[in-house]
């Protein structure tokens, strides 16, 4: 009987341990590790159509292959992605990307607006 309360006490942890997400929100992991998906195969102008109207004016294309590049040139190469978590910060919803490179891993913040469009860039 006690292995049965006890199984019980750790199911109940298990789900109270995870982050909550707000009611209405929409997961965005999936969205996110797509658009990391694209900056691996090179393909910017796809991004730049993911951007909202101040990041398609603040990163163009040709910015952001040279961010890349000289983030795999400080880190390594790209290997994989290897986890993810969603937040919500300032009224935005923020997707962070863990990416392994060759010499550390990096978590790559996207973060996306109300309709979805990323407003939002950073490499960490």
């Amino acid at each position: 009987m006690k292995n049965v309360y006890l199984c019980c006490i750790l199911c109940l942890l298990a789900v109270c341990g995870q982050p909550a997400q707000e009611a209405g929100a929409v997961d965005l992991t999936a969205q996110a590790g797509d658009f990391v998906d694209l900056l691996v195969r090179g393909e910017y102008t796809r991004i730049v159509d993911l951007f909202d109207g101040k990041m398609r004016e603040a990163l163009p294309e040709g910015k952001i292959e040279e961010m890349w590049a000289a983030l795999q040139e400080k880190y390594g190469p790209f290997q994989r992605q290897v986890g993810m978590r969603q937040t919500k910060e300032h009224g935005f919803d923020c997707v962070y990307v863990t990416c392994s490179f060759e010499k550390k891993n990096i978590d790559i913040k996207v973060v996306y607006d109300k309709e979805q469009r990323v407003a939002g860039l950073w490499f960490r």
